[in-house]
């Protein structure tokens, strides 16, 4: 169980309505004779409370007295500061089992008093009266402000310093009443003068004059607004040794003095652990019990500042080292009151001493007091609520050695704390989710407590919420987390079934509860691989989770996290190989590829990968490129057939072109060529070029990418220098002349096809690199290029 860490806190008494009212006629009963109560009526009164926008609840009184030519106004303001729940969270340490944490916070609440009364007469403030502020009802802030700027003011100063150096006895308690009016308008301002002018020594001193009780009052009074101040006032007083001066007071038989007292030390001991310390050690806790015991039930005011007071002996870090068996039976006597202010001074005694060791826990647990603090959860007032579920949560939250969690359960405190989830105040949801996650991490029976009060469904909601605040939204989860840790098979399954997968798969991305989320993740899947084992089928929990992001931990900066997750997602997903999605281990939707020698979902197909796939494809693209090759080789024959008979016609032409002219002589000979070119010019662009009419001189050839073109045109050329010779060509020698040219190119044709054979055999039997190394060819591409020429290679 971790640690608790919790503030220093500064508690102040503060007033009720009641307490406002008493306050006001002590004031007017204060006044001198020509101003008292008989003489002044009550004209106006007001009281209004708010809450400021940072939670404190101020209560504001204001009433307006006449009479004659005087005007008392009286204004009244109480803050209550409270700050509870802004301790220093716990740190989690491992517990047994280590399935779970038991964590706990720090907490502090405080209570500030201030109030001012403000007075206006046409005593010794008569220029007031009949000056600026006029004698009239006014508020206490203007009348304060006034008072402060007045030319009077630095005189009502000197006067009261003169009535506390003197020795008169009139004129100590004249100085002393004026110093309570000043202190009621100008608190601070006057608190400030009093230091400076070292008035506090002389007050001290006055409290010693236990024949002079009224004056003991006024400088009780005064003392009690110094130590409700700042620290730094607090100390004036140490230094002056007020602490043993007040616990010498705790036996005074004046009811006001001992009231008053009281008060000044239970603003010294919430002023810190220090403070608290000295006035523990001067004695002033067995006078405070006493004065506990035999004070009666109607003297209401003094037992809610004694039980305030013992609360602050108790508050405080570290905690206080006393016999609290000296004040535990007077305590419980107090949990019987039905006064909401009572009630709540003592539960925070009791949340401060359950908060501390061990063995104040087992002496608060013994006193026999938990059954009347789980009656006062469910009491109308969060005031009182509050603090009895502090000390409620504490005794759950003991060590181990020293469990008392049976006991709270006992007493029905889970379904006050049930109910307790759905409070308005955010601190008793937060607290309330506290104790019920602490109880979560005990035994199954525990556990099973916890799911039968139906918090479950609601804990859910404000995890899942966005809107939920996140200290509650921490808490809920703790909640779930310790019970999916801790909790059985059966447990689990109800678990699951009201979402709890969802909840812990949203705690992977908090790194403070990361580890314990994937510890109960963890829990979920053992237990549902043991129901697969049972039925013989799928984990019914691992496809659930299996969207939870676990395999993004495997690479995460905490070496812990990162092997807890990998060894989670190793025995309990798999991951299909080709659309990278995260299955169970042993789900239906996968199946394990021996060939590919991975897992495939059966959305995916991994036969594009098999080797008996990529053959077949391969030889469909081969075939492919076979058909395409064959067809360019058709192309091209299909071609020079057209060649060779477009060649044959031009030449059949030009025979009978030769036959019809004359051929006696030069002239009909160049005719006849002149007739020849024209039709070659008539004829397509791949025909042979021929010599042009006139007189000698070269004619220009075109190169032919073919044997046929190339066997064409050697005949061309001959039958031009034949010509060119004088000779003449007969028809016999020109058909002779294309006989042999169509023989070539059959021949060579056949000799490509057998090229071709040769080179698609070779292909297919992978013998082609071998014939490339007799070749001296380096690779398959170089041959490729030495197809060109086919014959060669053929032979």
């Amino acid at each position: 169980m971790s640690g608790s860490f919790k503030a220093s806190s500064s508690q102040k008494a503060f007033l009720s309505p009641t307490d406002v009212a008493e306050l006001t006629a002590a004031a007017v009963a204060a006044l001198p004779s020509t101003l008292s109560q008989a003489n002044l009526s009550l004209k106006k009164a007001t009281s209004s409370a708010h809450r400021a926008e940072n939670g404190d609840i101020v209560h504001h009184h204001q009433a307006t007295h006449r009479g004659g030519n005087a005007t008392l106004v009286t204004s009244t303001t109480t803050t209550i500061h409270h700050m509870g729940g802004a301790g220093k969270p716990g740190v989690a340490a491992p517990a047994q089992p280590p399935q779970f944490s038991l964590h706990s916070h720090g907490h502090h609440h405080h209570h500030h008093l201030s109030h001012g009364a403000s007075l206006l007469a046409n005593g010794s403030l008569s220029s007031l009266a009949g000056g600026t502020l006029g004698g009239n009802g006014l508020d206490g802030t203007s009348a304060g402000s006034a008072l402060a700027a007045s030319p009077t003011f630095q005189g009502d100063l000197n006067q009261i310093d003169a009535g506390l150096n003197s020795e008169d006895a009139d004129v100590q308690l004249e100085a002393a009443k004026k110093l309570r009016v000043l202190l009621s308008s100008e608190r601070d301002l006057l608190i400030r003068q009093m230091l400076e002018k070292n008035w506090t020594p002389r007050l001290i001193k006055w409290l010693r004059l236990r024949d002079r009780p009224t004056l003991q009052v006024e400088a009780l009074w005064a003392l009690t607004n110094i130590a409700a101040g700042a620290t730094d006032n607090t100390s004036v007083l140490l230094q002056n040794g007020v602490i043993p001066t007040l616990v010498s007071l705790l036996d005074s038989t004046n009811e006001e003095v001992l009231e008053q007292s009281v008060w000044v030390l239970g603003n010294l001991a919430g002023e810190g652990a220090a403070t608290r310390d000295l006035v523990l050690s001067a004695g002033a806790l067995t006078p405070l019990v006493n004065n506990l015991k035999k004070t009666s039930w109607d003297r209401l005011s003094l037992l809610r500042i004694l039980t305030w007071t013992i609360s602050n002996l108790c508050d405080g870090q570290p905690r206080p080292v006393f016999d609290i068996g000296l004040i535990l039976p007077y305590l419980a006597k107090m949990l019987t009151s039905t006064d909401t202010e009572i009630l709540s001074h003592v539960c925070w005694a009791f949340s401060h001493l359950c908060d501390g060791p061990s063995t104040h826990i087992q002496a608060v647990v013994d006193s026999d007091v938990c059954f009347r603090l789980v009656e006062l959860l469910s009491h109308s007032s969060w005031r009182v609520t509050k603090p009895a579920l502090r000390a409620i949560g504490n005794i759950v939250c003991a060590e181990d050695d020293h469990d008392y969690t049976q006991h709270i359960i006992e007493c029905g405190a889970v379904p006050s704390l049930r109910r307790l989830i759905a409070h308005s105040n955010r601190e008793i949801q937060k607290e309330a989710c506290w104790t019920l996650s602490n109880i979560a991490a005990g035994t199954v029976d525990q556990i099973q407590c916890v799911l039968d009060s139906g918090c479950i469904p609601s804990l859910m909601g404000l995890a899942a919420s966005d809107t939920t605040d996140a200290e509650v939204k921490s808490e809920a989860c703790w909640v779930v987390l310790n019970a999916t840790s801790c909790g059985s098979d059966s447990q689990i399954e109800y678990l699951v079934n009201q979402g709890c997968i969802q909840i812990l798969g949203n705690l992977l991305e908090e790194t403070s509860m990361v580890m314990m989320a994937l510890e109960g993740l963890e829990r979920i899947l053992q237990v549902g691989e043991l129901e697969a084992k049972r039925t013989d089928s799928p984990n019914p929990y691992a496809s659930l989770m299996a969207s939870a992001n676990i395999e993004t931990l495997v690479s995460h900066k905490s070496a812990t996290v990162a092997k807890r997750a990998s060894r989670i997602w190793q025995q309990h997903f798999v991951t299909c190989a080709i659309c990278l999605g995260p299955f169970s281990k042993h789900s239906n939707d996968t199946f394990f590829c021996a060939e590919c020698k991975c897992n495939v979902c059966k959305n995916c197909d991994c036969t594009v990968f098999h080797l008996k796939y990529q053959e077949s494809l391969w030889k469909e693209e081969t075939e492919k490129e076979t058909n395409e090759k064959q067809a360019r080789q058709a192309s091209k024959r299909s071609k020079r057939q057209k060649k060779r008979q477009r060649t044959k016609e031009r030449k059949a032409a030009l025979l009978r072109g030769q036959k019809a002219a004359p051929s006696n002589g030069k002239g009909s000979k160049q005719n006849q060529q002149q007739k020849g070119q024209q039709q070659d010019n008539s004829s397509s662009d791949e025909a042979s070029s021929t010599k042009s009419g006139g007189g000698g001189g070269g004619g220009n050839r075109r190169r032919r990418h073919d044997a046929d073109d190339s066997a064409s045109e050697n005949g061309s050329t001959g039958s031009n220098e034949e010509e060119e010779d004088g000779g003449a060509t007969t028809p016999g020698d020109e058909e002779e002349a294309t006989l042999e040219d169509e023989v070539n190119v059959d021949v060579l044709d056949e000799m490509v096809n057998a090229n071709d054979k040769l080179v698609s055999y070779l292909l297919e039997t992978g013998s082609i690199m071998a014939l490339a190394e007799r070749l001296d060819l380096e690779d398959d591409s170089t041959w490729l290029v030495a197809e060109k020429d086919r014959t060669a290679i053929h032979a």
